[in-house]
């Protein structure tokens, strides 16, 4: 055998692995239809009704977009990694400076769980720890303005 066809066949080969392994990380994934669930969705429209006109409401921000850790080194890895996961589900921001004023998670069934309860419980005092405000509303088919009055006070 020639010597420059070993190159040759160890590129292909290598080439061939490449192509194969991209197709195979690409077809592990799938579009989500809908940002909001049908209940995230009525409260959405509800709140975007009653709230002032200066305000804009985010769905589904990252906690880590919210809230950083300040601490150096290892604490600094291990408290990201603490929040980095989580989401909020509806921020309001004012619209002109995009100053974060109120924040709201909506509770379902789910919300009932242990582990969902310490989750709830650990965002709950992070959140009142840097001065923000997190409402937790209970999902309901059709809500009231009593529903927001707390968060309308807060903004």
């Amino acid at each position: 055998m020639k010597p420059f066809i070993i190159p040759i066949v160890l590129f292909l080969i290598v080439f061939v692995i490449a192509e194969l392994l991209k197709k195979e990380s690409t077809s592990k994934f799938q579009k989500v239809q809908f940002l909001l669930t049908h209940s995230e969705l009525t409260f959405y429209k509800y709140l975007k009704e009653n709230i002032p006109s200066y305000i804009t409401v985010m769905c589904k921000v990252r906690l880590i977009d919210i809230i950083k850790p300040v601490s150096k080194g290892k604490a600094y890895i291990s408290d990201k990694n603490r929040v980095k996961s989580k989401h909020i589900d509806f921020v309001l921001i004012d619209e002109n400076s995009s100053e974060i004023k109120a924040l709201i998670e909506l509770n379902g069934g789910s919300h009932q769980r242990s582990d969902r309860m310490t989750r709830d419980s650990f965002v709950n005092e992070l959140t009142k720890g840097v001065g923000l405000h997190l409402f937790f509303i209970k999902i309901k088919p059709q809500y009231k303005i009593e529903d927001i009055k707390k968060v309308l006070e807060s903004i």
